[in-house]
Parts: C-alpha cells; structure tokens; sequence
C-alpha cells in the first residue's frame, strides 16, 4: 500500500491495531467519543491538534512522520544519513540515525521501513570487525515487505545483501549478483554510488575478469567526485593500472602507478608507498626500462625499512620479496647475474618457512635465471606454473609470462606436444580473463 494513499484517520488505525489497542482504548485516552474516533479513522471528521497530540503520545508515536511535512523532513534526511554511510563519515551519520527509528512504528511506511534497516545495516557493516548478526536481522525483517517496494529501497536491500556477503564470505560471485541488481536497479540513490561501481569492478577483478573490472574502474575514475585523497581512488588506479599490466598496455599501467604514487604518499603510510614503487618498478620491467626499474626498487625498499607494524607482518614480507624480486629481474635485463642473485638471496632472508607461496616466488625467479639447467625448466613447469595458476588474478602475468618461456623452450627442444599443452593454459587463461570460464 503507497503511503501517498493512506489518509490520517487511516495511519492512527493501522498504528492502533499494530499494538493491539481497540477503538475505546484510544477514546478513553484522548477524552472523546467511540464514535469520533471511528470518523476520524475513516477520514470523515478532522483531528484537531490537541486529539492528534494525545493519540500520538498514547500511541508512542509523537516524533514519527505522519504528515506530509513531516514524512518530507525525515525523507530528506534519510538520504542526507545514507550518503553519510556511503561516503564512511560514520560519526556523522550516527548523528544523523539518532531518531530515525521512530519510522519503525509506523507498519504502513513499508518503504521507509525497508529503507532505514538497510541503511542502518550498511553503517553497521562499514564499521570494520563488525558483528554482522545485526544487519542479517534488519534484512529479514524486511523480506516479506519487498514484493511491492520502491526501487530505492529494492537498491538498498541488494546493495546490503552484497555488503553482507562480503563480511561474512567474501564470495565474489554472490557479491557480484547482489551488486549488479542494485546497479541495474532505477533508482536514484544509485546514480550517486561510485562505492558500489568500485565495489563491482572488484568482485570482477576477483573473478579473474580484469576487462569487465577495467570498465567499470573507467567509470569510477571519470566520475568520481568526493576526496581525491581517500583510499577509494588509490584502489580504483592502482587495480585499474594492474588491469592494464594484463592487457600488455604497459605505458597506461606506469601512467596510472605514477598517479597512485601520488594520492598513496598523501597517507604518509611506508607500505602503502613501497608496494606502489613496487608497482611501478613492475610496469619499467615490461618497458624494458631496467634501470629505472631498479630505482623504484630501491626506494620501495627503503620505505619498507621504515616500516613497523606487526598486525602487516605478512604484507611486509610479501612487498619486500616483490620489490627483491623485480629487481632481480632489472637485473637480469642488464645481464647483471651476480647482482641477480644477491637481490633473490636477500629475498630468502625475508621469508619464513610457511611464507609457501613467497618461496616459490623467489625461486621462480631464481630458475628463469637459469635456463640451461634441465631442472630449472621442471621447477618452472610443475611447481611455478600450477601455483601460479591457482593463487588469484595477480598471479595472472606470471602465469603468462612462464607460458611463454615454456612454450619456447619445449619448441627449442623438439617437443612440441608439450608446447601445445602450454599454448592451451594460455588460452585457458584468456578464455577466463574475457568470459569468466575455461574452456572445456
């Protein structure tokens, strides 16, 4: 039923039989006839103030919205609390949401019912470490309400559906069927939602897709209009610049690390800098640009020894053996063995024992040193190659670039069945790139 629709006389009898009360409860507490209340109710007489005021306080409903002015204030303010939430100023918005529960009284505002749960769940799960057991209560309370909701309150549902299965799995196919409901949603709340495009190109990237997660990193970049110096915008350049590492368009790639670089030192945070050096140092290997490559290398690993945060130990170790590793592979472009391997013995140094995926990192690089060793090329195929494979789309260019040598040294070698098995994995690995599934 629309609100739009619903007289007074009809929300008083709604809220009224919501609680239980009869027509003489409410009589009996206002002063007046049976009678009257029963012409109030169906809209045949007028609330005058003073009976509105005493069946809004026997009620419990005397800070709800039940007129229009009142229902615009609370509307308006409603959506000044939900892009509080979007944009994370959550001390705002809590300010904000202090009050709004009042709408919670009123069963007929099905729509602003649906609405204020979903996005008093979406502060709940922006809050990091929270407890999502309380927004799975608002979102079933809400399910048997949606048949006929709006699409603004259908947009915030699936968008906290989505919010919700990232907190409590992560599963990027489901985060992306929720997301894409929203998007696709008429709303006009969603016009405005950068966060849920970037969050979108995300659960693309993650699914191993980077063509359809560049898209939509294209359309955050172009429109994106709040700080300029927050997170959002240095993960939506720098993934949108690995996107383009795998495209091969390695001079967008350095263009977009440069200008990560950029926003990331305005967090004056070490990690954060050496891992986009590390980046960069990435793209100049592609460009064949070794010696500015290993510059890049060197102040990443500068940064990282300024670095002391034992909740990041294992981001410390990984950005440290990255930024080793790619300058060792500088390295090697100039020919420089013997610097070559000291960059990959510092790099052992870093690791532990159950740093698995870390160790076969530096011994790839290790082995793609060493060629001419027939136990190089076997390290490569049936160690590297497997686990890069499984470990995730950043993996992606190592798996490429290990197709390649393996497919020209088997063809350098007579054998061409096992070339053609390497050709295939790379197929494999286009396949999923552009259409999300390999070939059967």
């Amino acid at each position: 039923m629309k609100t739009a629709s619903i007289s007074l006389g009809e929300k008083i009898r709604q809220v009224r039989m919501s609680k239980g009360y009869s027509q003489e409860n409410l009589a009996h507490a206002t002063g007046k006839s049976k009678a009257l209340i029963s012409r109030l109710e169906r809209g045949e007489s007028e609330f005058d103030s003073k009976t509105l005021a005493a069946t809004r306080k026997f009620l419990d409903i005397e800070k709800a919205p039940l007129i229009e002015y009142e229902l615009n204030v609370y509307k308006s303010r409603m959506l000044t609390w939900n892009d509080l939430v979007s944009a994370r100023r959550l001390d705002e918005a809590k300010a904000i949401e202090e009050g709004m529960a009042h709408i919670l009284k009123l069963p007929y505002e099905r729509d602003l019912n649906i609405m204020y749960r979903m996005i008093a769940s979406r502060a709940l799960l922006s809050v990091t470490g929270c407890d999502p057991s309380e927004a799975k209560e608002h979102l079933n309370a809400v399910e048997d309400m949606l048949e006929d909701a709006s699409d603004d309150a259908l947009y915030l549902y699936n968008r906290v559906m989505g919010a919700l299965v990232a907190a409590l799995s992560g599963e990027s196919e489901e985060l992306l069927k929720y997301s894409l409901k929203a998007y696709h949603s008429n709303s006009e709340m969603r016009k405005s939602d950068m966060r849920l495009v970037f969050g979108i190109g995300v659960a693309y990237y993650q699914l191993k897709m980077p063509i359809r997660a560049a898209l939509f990193f294209e359309r955050v970049l172009n429109e994106y209009r709040g700080d300029h110096t927050t997170d959002v915008l240095y993960q939506v350049v720098t993934l949108l610049g690995h996107c383009h590492m795998f495209f091969g368009d390695y001079e967008r790639a350095y263009s977009l690390f440069e200008q990560s670089l950029v926003i990331v030192k305005g967090f004056n945070n070490s990690l954060f800098t050496s891992i986009v050096l590390t980046n960069i140092a990435a793209a100049c290997v592609e460009l064949k640009d070794y010696e500015k490559g290993i510059e890049y290398c060197d102040e990443a690993l500068l940064y990282i020894q300024d670095y002391e945060n034992e909740h990041y130990a294992t981001t410390y170790r990984e950005c440290h053996v990255s930024a080793l590793t790619y300058k060792a592979k500088c390295l090697q472009g100039l020919k420089n063995y013997v610097g070559c391997k000291e960059a990959l013995e510092l790099a052992r140094q870093v690791v532990t024992k159950d740093d698995e995926g870390l160790i076969i990192q530096i011994e790839t690089q290790h082995h793609i040193t060493t060629l001419g060793d027939a136990n190089s090329l076997d390290y490569l195929e049936n160690v590297a190659l497997p686990y890069a494979i499984n470990a995730g789309l950043p993996n992606l260019l190592t798996v490429l670039e290990l197709c390649d040598i393996l497919e020209t040294q088997h063809r350098k070698r007579g054998a061409a069945r096992k070339a053609d098995v390497i050709v295939n994995i790379c197929r494999d690995v286009y396949r999923e790139m552009i259409f999300g599934v390999k070939s059967k």
